[in-house]
């Protein structure tokens, strides 16, 4: 199954929230030391939204996505910050749940030419373009050399 992707998912003025407040330097960021699996050299830096049917203090934030994307259940949302490096590195390949139900979006949250890949697709980091897909398909992020960062946000849900 291709990825759909939508353009312009949140109408601007509510994306400009979203991004503001992910991309000011008061929005708390935690060191990851590997990117995906345990030993794959690859830090970045994330943010846990929602896990283990429990919301943080910036919950709030992601709300509008959440409710364009009306899911019946929310299993994670966790924003990823990868730093610029000298060329692209990929992040990872991995499937976010073995489960043939679930499904992922990732919300680009700024411009740069960090992609998400999904089999041979890549889908470049434009800020407020979504990007959907199931669950149990192999993907990965990753890093960009035109920016100081590439920031998303993952959701894991059912629909």
């Amino acid at each position: 199954m291709k990825p759909t992707v939508i353009e312009n998912f949140l109408v601007k003025e509510d994306f400009q929230i979203l991004k503001t407040n992910i991309l000011s330097a008061n929005f708390p960021w935690y060191f990851n030391k590997d990117s995906v699996q345990e030993f794959d050299s690859q830090y970045q830096f994330v943010h846990i939204f929602y896990n283990n049917f429990t919301p943080n203090a910036y919950f709030p934030l992601v709300l509008k996505v959440i409710d364009r994307l009306n899911p019946s259940s929310i299993v994670r949302i966790k924003s990823n910050l990868n730093t610029q490096s000298e060329k692209i590195i990929e992040t990872g390949e991995h499937v976010d749940t073995y489960e043939p139900y679930f499904k992922s979006a990732v919300l680009f949250i700024n411009n740069c030419n960090g992609y998400c890949r999904i089999g041979n697709d890549k889908i470049y980091s434009k800020e407020n373009t979504l990007v959907m897909f199931d669950s149990n398909t192999k993907h990965t992020g990753s890093t960009c050399t035109d920016k100081e960062r590439r920031v998303v946000i993952n959701f894991i849900f059912t629909t």
